[in-house]
């Protein structure tokens, strides 16, 4: 996705079904906010999020490919597109 400077992220992520992005930027808060599922996604693996555990959040945390795999599958587990 191309985004311009002026889009509004708050309108983009209350259409979005997930968010997936770099660990402790503030989309991520933003969808929690909206109650849409976001994921932060470190491919590093140098950041722990074990502070986040138990939280009661939308926002989920995966350090490597396979852990992302399995989040945006939760995610998305109960999306329903309509055609």
């Amino acid at each position: 996705i191309s985004l311009f400077h002026f889009t509004n992220i708050y309108s983009l992520i209350s259409e979005s079904h997930l968010v997936i992005c770099y660990p402790l930027v503030s989309p991520a808060d933003i969808s929690d906010i909206l109650a849409v599922p976001s994921i932060y996604y470190d491919p590093t693996g140098s950041i722990f999020m074990e502070d986040a555990e138990g939280s009661r959040s939308l926002i989920d945390f995966a350090g490597n490919p396979n852990d992302l795999l399995a989040s945006v599958m939760h995610a998305l587990s109960s999306v329903v597109i309509s055609e």
